[in-house]
C-alpha cells in the first residue's frame, strides 16, 4: 500500500459508475483499483489488499454478492485483514439489505450514489 493512501477497489459493470466513484474516492485521497465484473474483482482482491471495497450487485460473470462471499472467504483462508465491503446497487429494500449482509457486505447503499452518500458511508473509517 502506499504511503497512508488508503487503497479501494470499484466493482460495477458501468464505466461511468466505476470511473465516477474512482474519482470520488480519489479526491479523498485513496488508491483506486477499478474492476468490471465479480470475477475480475475476486482475481484482483486475492492478489491485493484492500481498505474499502465498494461492490456492485447486477454484474456479468459473477455477481457481486457472489463475489463478496468469495473474498470473505479468501480472507478468511489467508487470515487477510478484511476490507470493508460496500454494496452500491439499485435494490434497497429490506431483503436486500438483508442479502448483501448475509454474503458479508459491512454496509448497503442504494444507487443513485452521490459523493455525499459516499462520504457518509465512510464517515469514521480509521484510513480516511
Amino acid at each position: 500500500m502506499a504511503d497512508n493512501a488508503f487503497c479501494a477497489l470499484v466493482v460495477d459493470d458501468n464505466k461511468r459508475h466505476r470511473q465516477m466513484i474512482g474519482a470520488i474516492l480519489g479526491s479523498l485521497g485513496a488508491r483506486v483499483d477499478l474492476a468490471g465484473d465479480g470475477r475480475e474483482a475476486v482475481d484482483i482482491a486475492k492478489a491485493t489488499s484492500f481498505h474499502l471495497i465498494l461492490m456492485d450487485v447486477a454484474m456479468p460473470e459473477l455477481d457481486g454478492l457472489a463475489a463478496t462471499r468469495l473474498i470473505r472467504e479468501h480472507e478468511a483462508a489467508t487470515q487477510r485483514t478484511p476490507a470493508n465491503i460496500i454494496i452500491i446497487t439499485s435494490h434497497d429494500q429490506a431483503e436486500d439489505v438483508a442479502r448483501s449482509r448475509a454474503a458479508g457486505a459491512d454496509h448497503h447503499i442504494p444507487k443513485p450514489i452521490s459523493p455525499a452518500d459516499l462520504v457518509c458511508a465512510l464517515d469514521g473509517c480509521a484510513w480516511l
